[in-house]
Parts: C-alpha cells; sequence; structure tokens
C-alpha cells in the first residue's frame, strides 16, 4: 500500500450524521477518501477494515450521487478510486464485501466506456469494482492487482440519524403499493409506461393527466434501476422515453414538474459518446429522457420529437 505523509480532510457541510475521524459525513454515510493512499483490492480493503470499516458499497445506489458530489466539492475527484463490490467468490456473482448482499446490475450504477455493452465486461481477469474518473465515476470491473485509491466506510456513530431518515430509510423496503388500472409498481412508485408511442413532451404530459398522473419524477436512483429492469424485461427498450424534467423555464436549470431541482451527474446522467456528461444539448434539448442508446440514463432531448413517456399516478 503507499501510503502519503497527508491525508485529505475534506469537509461536507450541514452533516445529516455523526462520524468519528478521520470519516466525513457523506450523505447519510461515514465516508474516508484519500487519493494519496493507494494499493491493490485486497490491500486498500485491509486498510478500511483496521479502520473499523470496509471498501465502500453502494446498497443504496443514491449514495454514490452524494459520493461524486462529495469528491468534485472537496477537489479530489482527480482518481478513479476502489468499491466493495467485486465476484472473487463466484464468478458473475457481484457483491459488497461490507455485508456480502448482491450489487444490483446494470443501470444506475454499472457504466461503459465501449460500444461491447454495459459493465462489468472484463470476465475472470477482472474481479474488483472502481469507479472510474475516466467514465464519470460509473462503476466497472477491474484486475484486483491494479493500484487504486481507497473510499472507506463505517456505519455513522449511533442515534445520529433524525426520524425523517429513518423513515426515508424505512421506506426504500416498503411493501408493495396498490396502484390504479393502468398502472404497476415499480420500484415503489405507481408507473405507466407508455412505450412504444409517439407523442411531443407536452403532448405526453397532457396524456399522463387524463390518467391523474404526471409525467414521472425519477429522483431517486434505486427507482431509475428498478425502471431499468422493467423496461428490459417488460421488452419496452426500442425508444427514448419522456420522463417529468425539463429546462424549459430557464436554460441550464433542471425541474420537475413539481418545481424541485433535478440531481445533476452521476448516476443519473449519461454521456454522449465520450464528449461530456449529459445534458449536452443547450437550448435546442430542453426536455429529459431515459436514453435507449445509453442504457436509459438520463439526456437532454428535443421536445417536439415523438417518442413514449412514462406517467406516474398522483
Amino acid at each position: 500500500v503507499t501510503l502519503a505523509s497527508k491525508l485529505t480532510n475534506p469537509q461536507q457541510p450541514q452533516p445529516r450524521v455523526t462520524c468519528s475521524i478521520p470519516f466525513q459525513p457523506v450523505g447519510d454515510h461515514c465516508i474516508f477518501a484519500d487519493y494519496l493512499i493507494s494499493g491493490s483490492w485486497e490491500e486498500v480493503r485491509e486498510v478500511c477494515v483496521q479502520m473499523k470499516g470496509d471498501l465502500v458499497g453502494f446498497q443504496d445506489a443514491n449514495t454514490l450521487a452524494d459520493l461524486v458530489q462529495f469528491l468534485k466539492q472537496n477537489d479530489i475527484d482527480t482518481a478513479s478510486y476502489w468499491t466493495g463490490a467485486n465476484d472473487r467468490e463466484a464468478e458473475g456473482l457481484w457483491r459488497w464485501a461490507s455485508d456480502q448482499s448482491l450489487v444490483h446490475m446494470n443501470t444506475p450504477l454499472w457504466g461503459d466506456l465501449t460500444t461491447e455493452g454495459q459493465e462489468p465486461m472484463g470476465g475472470k481477469d477482472e474481479d474488483g469494482a472502481a469507479i472510474l474518473l475516466e467514465d464519470y465515476y460509473f462503476m466497472h470491473d477491474l484486475n484486483c492487482n491494479e493500484s487504486l485509491p481507497l473510499i472507506c466506510e463505517k456505519p455513522a456513530e449511533p442515534n445520529t440519524l433524525n426520524t425523517s431518515q429513518e423513515v426515508e430509510q424505512h421506506n426504500r423496503v416498503q411493501d408493495p403499493i396498490q396502484c390504479s388500472e393502468r398502472y404497476v409498481d415499480i420500484g415503489g412508485r405507481c408507473l405507466f409506461v407508455n412505450s412504444p408511442s409517439d407523442g411531443t413532451w407536452d403532448e405526453m404530459k397532457a396524456f399522463c393527466e387524463l390518467l391523474n398522473g404526471r409525467l414521472a419524477k425519477v429522483d431517486d436512483a434505486n427507482l431509475l434501476g428498478a425502471i431499468f429492469d422493467y423496461l428490459l424485461a417488460h421488452d419496452k427498450t426500442e425508444q427514448h422515453i419522456y420522463i417529468g424534467g425539463s429546462d424549459i423555464m430557464e436554460e441550464g436549470k433542471w425541474v420537475w414538474l413539481d418545481g424541485t431541482s433535478i440531481t445533476m451527474g452521476t448516476p443519473f446522467w449519461g454521456n454522449e459518446e465520450m464528449e461530456g456528461q449529459e445534458p449536452m444539448g443547450y437550448t435546442i434539448q430542453n426536455c429529459l429522457v431515459l436514453s435507449n442508446g445509453d442504457y436509459f440514463l438520463f439526456h437532454d432531448f428535443g421536445c417536439d420529437n415523438e417518442i413514449g413517456a412514462i406517467c406516474e399516478e398522483v
């Protein structure tokens, strides 16, 4: 393991949890990230274990969104980092090191750098997963002997989650919900996937309203993963699909129909042939779609294109 004499000490404003030094609060988690401590997957994991933690896991995919923002805000978004995801015990069966739970495959965690498909692509020679700088911190499988920096995670101090956070965590594992006709439970929301179809964004907005709904608000990374799984399982992958976000009112200010801000960056937004992370369409592409050419990650799109949509019951 390569150790530097000075460790980073990133600061996170308005912490939601209490963490013991040197861990810092990132969302609901306690994180220690240092691009100056590097080694193989096993070596850096041992460092994390000695710190009473483990390599970071994204059992809740929203943790990746929080972490990427944390890296950027603290100017340590300059390297790829090992995560706890691995298939060392059984090829193709990816688990988190910290609790041995299964890793959610495909969108929203895993990226791609080629036209060959979505990661993991390395086969038996690449048994550890890193968040890759070159792919905006989406996950990729790599050879475990590669030397990369670490991100460790440990549980927050007892009794530091507030009531709203506890309710939020409970809701992520809630029982199936009852949905009206046409709508089905996808990731804890009542959604109707109207695809393939052919309407503009405004037309699909009106269509959803006729069904006592609205264009879907996909504000949770786990929900995005559940939608991807549903589209794949039900053979609804042939076209882009409108959802309820736009920057129509103010260029570059992406909001949902209820006016709340859309989370930018990974793991929600995809990229356009490695030219940059979406949104890339500027003033000519003002409506939000799930892109069938990019594993149904977010892309901006022309609002007059006629495609399908996802409605959400309200």
